[in-house]
């Protein structure tokens, strides 16, 4: 078998997580944010090789400031730049944390914004003050009567919060 010839830009064994992601990143002088230039995610996350696994650079970032980070939790952006490995950026938390972050922050989408809404607010509105049968709107707005019931019973269909 050939030897694979080195590009240069192999990163170098013996340096420290901490150190990798100084290399990795740049700060940006306007947020504080320090920006992952190496290896993007389609989601925008930093990620890269560590001892034969991808780690995102953020929660390597976070454990490099930090220490260990305990099972189950994510690692949250306060800046909301998903690029950002500054540890002073990054905090812990649960899933529900992270949701309630996001809902805060607005990042979540609701209402006909949400990517599998099929009615608008409008038919919403609709629904809420109409008279007629769950049974009757839902043929009318084409979608199940177990939609038109949750609707009015405000368990689906989140259009402001």
């Amino acid at each position: 078998m050939a030897k694979r010839k080195s590009t240069g830009l192999a990163r170098p064994r013996h340096l420290s997580l901490a150190e990798v992601i100084e290399r990795g990143s740049i700060p940006e002088p306007n947020s504080g944010c320090h920006l992952w230039m190496m290896s993007i995610q389609p989601s925008g996350y930093g990620q890269f090789g560590w001892k034969g696994r991808v780690v995102l650079a953020h929660r390597a970032a976070y454990e490099a400031a930090n220490g260990p980070i305990p099972a189950g939790m994510f690692v949250c952006h306060k800046c909301d730049v998903p690029s950002c490995v500054n540890a002073e950026h990054l905090f812990l938390g649960s899933a529900a944390d992270n949701t309630a972050d996001a809902h805060r922050k607005g990042r979540l989408a609701f209402g006909s914004r949400n990517g599998q809404a099929r009615l608008s607010e409008e038919q919403v509105e609709t629904i809420r003050a109409s008279p007629l049968s769950g049974r009757k709107l839902a043929r009318i707005f084409g979608v199940s009567a177990e939609i038109t019931c949750g609707i009015r019973g405000e368990r689906r269909w989140v259009s402001k919060r």
